[in-house]
């Protein structure tokens, strides 16, 4: 077979359907996967070690249906009513139900091969000429999905429904709705075919702010995929748990409405990660320009692992960056729902990664100075928007071998401490934000620290 585009688009990236899956494996629940689609996070969740009969999936689009006719041992293909239209197509040597859904599968594919350029054609062509052994091919691929996920509950279901159904339960939830409007319509415009196709209309993405607010304060943990601008707003209670980029505008966000672990892929072979020059270890002085920027948690964490490697996973949903004359000097993330929330008034800095240098030895405390400047707290409240509820100062948390980090010593002060069983400790400091400037605490640093070297 020469054709190679997928037969259903908009499937949940690899590395975010995994995510999706063991967040709600772990969790143990029943797990409402709307817009179900091609049924690629069912399959995850099922191999994540949840029990197929937990998973109740849904979508109104024949494609989906037939999946989950075949994977529902309740449903009979048959009650979906398809009939095949064009005479040239009927059905031979069909044997048994999934062989006709293979045969449909297929029909779904020509008609998406265009009759009005000559590739289009070509296509058509060449399928038609290996009808037999593409379906046998596609039967192939029916059945180990259908055998992966064996068991499952489906039902053809407008997503609104579903969200009304589980939103007071102690469930998970999950879709990846249409970012395009008459996605399915577009997929899967069939001429030549008929079924019980329901009268649900299609999602409109317009609607998907709706979709966010019924969401948002529901008692079930509920989880989104969105496409979007990197600094797209993202209202609270929601956060960002899953990043991806797609190109240097766009990324591919799992966003939920509980906080929860967090990840992001650094690498996804589109040059993803906004480029910055490195700090080069060039002389600091008083004419020395900082910049703070918030950028994509993929970009943050890119540089906190290109400084620091093997660091796992983080709660940060805002990404950072504090450029010395326009060179990376430190990634920094902070998580800002739980400030968001009222939960606390310290902005939670869940990392703050700063550029080994062998000219300064206390580089690291620069960096800690300079975020709880009264300057920084300015920028930050600019960046973030928090015009009208600005935080006292700055929070966060480190695992170490000794009593008090050097780091923060200064900056900020131990608020509680906590000895690990393996001997560390676990230490959550605290600051509220001073009235100076950053010209004033790079003066000040350089007095202290600027003659002191890493090899002195």
């Amino acid at each position: 077979m020469i054709y190679t585009e997928p037969l259903f688009l908009g499937v949940t990236p690899t590395g975010a359907r995994n995510y999706v899956a063991s967040t709600v494996a772990s969790g143990k629940k029943p797990f409402f996967n709307a817009c179900a689609g091609r049924f690629s996070v069912v399959e995850a969740a099922v191999k994540a070690g949840l029990p197929s009969e937990n998973i109740y999936a849904s979508d109104i689009g024949v494609f989906s249906s037939i999946i989950g006719y075949l994977a529902d041992p309740s449903k009979k293909l048959d009650d979906l009513g398809i009939r095949i239209l064009d005479p040239v197509l009927e059905p031979k040597g069909i044997a048994n139900d999934l062989d006709f859904a293979a045969h449909v599968m297929l029909i779904l594919k020509l008609n998406q091969m265009k009759l009005t350029n000559l590739r289009g054609l070509y296509l058509r062509e060449e399928l038609f000429s290996s009808w037999n052994r593409s379906r046998e091919a596609m039967r192939q691929q029916l059945e180990t999905l259908v055998q992966n996920i064996a068991g499952i509950h489906y039902e053809i279901a407008d997503i609104w429904d579903v969200v009304s159904s589980v939103s007071q339960e102690d469930v998970t939830f999950y879709a990846s709705v249409p970012h395009y409007a008459r996605g399915y319509e577009k997929m899967f415009s069939a001429p030549n075919l008929k079924w019980n196709e329901p009268a649900i209309p299609q999602f409109d993405p317009k609607r998907f702010p709706e979709i966010m607010e019924r969401l948002g304060e529901a008692q079930c943990t509920a989880l989104l995929c969105r496409r979007g601008e990197w600094e797209e707003e993202i209202p609270p209670p929601w956060g960002r748990v899953f990043g991806r980029a797609e190109s240097k505008e766009k990324a591919l966000w799992i966003i939920a409405n509980r906080p929860m672990q967090a990840h992001a892929e650094n690498k996804t072979g589109f040059g993803d990660v906004r480029k910055f020059p490195i700090y080069d270890d060039h002389e600091i002085t008083p004419a020395s320009r900082f910049h703070v920027m918030m950028v994509g948690l993929p970009t943050a964490l890119y540089y906190r692992d290109l400084f620091v490697h093997r660091l796992g996973a983080t709660t940060a949903d805002r990404g950072f960056l504090l450029l010395v004359d326009g060179q990376v000097m430190t990634a920094f993330g902070i998580f800002i729902q739980d400030f968001l929330q009222f939960r606390v008034q310290h902005l939670p800095e869940m990392f703050g990664i700063t550029r080994s240098s062998r000219r300064y030895h206390r580089l690291g405390k620069l960096f800690m100075l300079l975020l709880t400047s009264g300057e920084m707290k300015k920028r930050l409240c600019d960046i973030l928007k928090l015009w009208l509820h600005e935080p006292r100062g700055i929070q966060t948390t480190s695992i170490t071998v000794h009593e008090e980090g050097k780091t923060d010593r200064g900056a900020l002060k131990v608020v509680s401490r906590e000895t690990l069983e393996d001997g560390r400790f676990r230490i959550i400091y605290r600051g509220d934000f001073r009235d100076d400037s950053i010209a004033d605490v790079v003066a000040e640093w350089l007095k202290k620290h600027g003659e002191r070297r890493r090899d002195g």
